[in-house]
């Protein structure tokens, strides 16, 4: 049942959403029907193909597919005081023209991507104004979140950032100053071909998890919490020295099974605490009486 609030004592109005089963849906204009834009009341709206992209048959792979989906999505623009948007199963190979920019979505404080695994091209939502949390599963060609910009600062008031299955990300954006102020988490799983990471100011905690390289870590002033796990075929790699981590304090290395020397650790003299587990082949120097 979505969630609905009442004016005047008499009429209701949902403020949450669901569409599932898009896939049914065969034309744009059909869809449009649904009159999402003048629906000014919405805040939470969920729009689903094939119940998230699980169990999706090979014949909705074809350009008719992919076409009637875009179509679909273009139709379902939303209000302009949306605040969470999530996608699931979206079958079309392109976002619509009303994600990419942020007029038509001012107000969104949260969007989830999910099981997009058509798409090549990240939506442009990097200027988004009030776009806080960011989480994305399973686009599995898209290379990089964004492309560089000049003159606007990118994801202005994002927080949180998570992504997983992202198996052709090369990296995520080339920052330049004033972008990401605010971000101050970022969780990274299963996206093994991630080479880089941006520089964030702002950012206090990071998670990476499961990849066939460490990425390149940069500068990151404000970090206090650094998570490595599940990256099994690695045997080595280098962390950044104190100057380009001054607040870190916690460093996590877990289930890297192969891993044998890390470079760096010694000299991060600000690490208060240090967790080494599942990592079988891995000696650190002073680090065997830490070790959980």
């Amino acid at each position: 049942m979505p969630r609905t609030i009442k004016t005047n004592g008499t009429k209701t109005y949902p403020i949450s959403l669901q569409l599932s089963g898009l896939e049914s849906v065969k034309t744009g204009s059909k869809a449009q029907e649904a009159n999402l834009k003048d629906k000014y009341h919405l805040k939470h709206l969920t729009l689903q193909w094939h119940g998230g992209g699980i169990n999706v048959d090979d014949e909705d792979d074809d350009e008719d597919t992919e076409d009637v989906a875009e179509q679909v999505l273009e139709s379902l623009q939303p209000h302009t005081n949306l605040q969470e948007l999530t996608i699931r199963g979206y079958e079309g190979s392109a976002f619509p023209d009303w994600m990419q920019g942020s007029s038509s979505l001012p107000s969104l404080v949260t969007l989830t991507l999910d099981g997009c695994c058509n798409c090549t091209r990240f939506p442009t939502i990097a200027q988004l104004p009030s776009l806080k949390f960011l989480s994305v599963r399973k686009m599995y060609d898209v290379k990089r979140l964004t492309s560089n910009t000049h003159g606007t600062a990118k994801f202005p008031s994002l927080e949180l950032l998570n992504l997983w299955e992202m198996y052709g990300l090369e990296e995520l954006f080339e920052a330049s100053e004033g972008d990401c102020p605010r971000l101050r988490k970022v969780c990274i799983s299963r996206c093994p071909d991630l080479k880089r990471l941006p520089c964030a100011p702002s950012l206090t905690e990071l998670v990476l998890h499961c990849g066939h390289q460490l990425p390149d870590i940069p500068e990151l002033a404000s970090l206090v919490s650094l998570k490595i796990e599940g990256f099994h075929g690695v045997k080595s790699f280098s962390l950044p020295a104190s100057a380009a981590l001054p607040m870190l304090k916690k460093l996590e290395i877990r289930s890297c099974k192969e891993l044998s020397s890390v470079e760096g650790p010694s000299a991060l003299t600000t690490v208060q605490r240090l967790k080494v587990a599942g990592c079988p082949k891995l000696v650190l120097p002073r680090a065997d009486s830490l070790r959980t």
